[in-house]
């Protein structure tokens, strides 16, 4: 049994069909090297893995039950980025959220200090006096 696992890039066509190749096959032909992946083809997202696997399998002179791929949605580059730029400002916005909060903890803290009350405190800040509780408490 063949025990390495092969990735497939998939990408839709302009056709609505799905292409599927397996860059680590590319191999040589009879006429010398080949630096072509086979290509396989699918009609939709859903018949990928099945796709992918039988171009392995027909690549490999396997049974198909014996080659193992993984497929890889390939998106196209502008989406790609997109999508690291957004994960980016997502993290670094959820610092940004915890530095806030830790600097509103300790405005509570330090009123708190200075004899306030959690009302005065809460009229202060235009929050309720439970929420100037739990930031008091968060706080220590």
């Amino acid at each position: 049994m063949n025990t390495k696992t092969y990735q497939a890039i998939a990408r839709p066509d302009d056709h609505g069909w799905w292409t599927v190749e397996i860059p680590e096959l590319a191999g040589g032909g009879p006429d010398g090297p080949n630096l072509t992946a086979p290509v396989g083809a699918a009609r939709s997202h859903r018949q990928l893995n099945r796709a992918a696997h039988e171009l392995a399998a027909v690549i490999l002179d396997l049974p198909i039950d014996q080659v193992a791929v993984e497929v890889i949605i390939q998106a196209p580059a502008e989406a790609n980025q997109l999508w690291v730029e957004g994960t980016k400002i997502e993290a670094e916005a959820r610092v940004a959220a915890q530095h806030g909060a830790e600097m509103r903890r300790q405005a509570v803290q330090l009123l708190r200090e200075q004899g306030y009350t959690t009302a005065t405190i809460g009229q202060a800040f235009g929050i309720s006096q439970q929420r100037v509780q739990q930031l008091s408490a968060a706080a220590k």
